[in-house]
């Protein structure tokens, strides 16, 4: 209840800080574009070696079902560095 008052924006209130939340929010809403349109990559940090290799009968490792963004543009690090443990366990120094 205002009892007949106006109750600012957050705009109005503090203007300087709406003015930085508005610039950084609009740099986060062009990096979620980025993500979903491909042309940057999540930046995701996992720890995988060739002892984490499930291999299938026939001798090749198992590889997870690709995980892809709106545009079909795969996301997912991880099939990637199963394919590099492997063939650096198989073929590297």
């Amino acid at each position: 209840m205002t009892h007949g008052g106006h109750i600012p924006t957050f705009a109005q209130y503090a203007p300087q800080a709406f003015k930085e939340m508005k610039k950084v929010y609009v740099r986060y809403i062009q990096h979620i574009s980025s993500i979903e349109k491909g042309t940057e990559l999540q930046k995701k940090i996992t720890k995988f070696s060739d002892s984490d290799l499930i291999y299938l009968a026939s001798g090749c490792p198992m590889v997870p079902a690709p995980i892809r963004n709106i545009n079909g543009i795969e996301t997912s690090l991880m099939q990637q560095q199963i394919i590099r443990s492997y063939l650096k366990a198989h073929y590297g120094a």
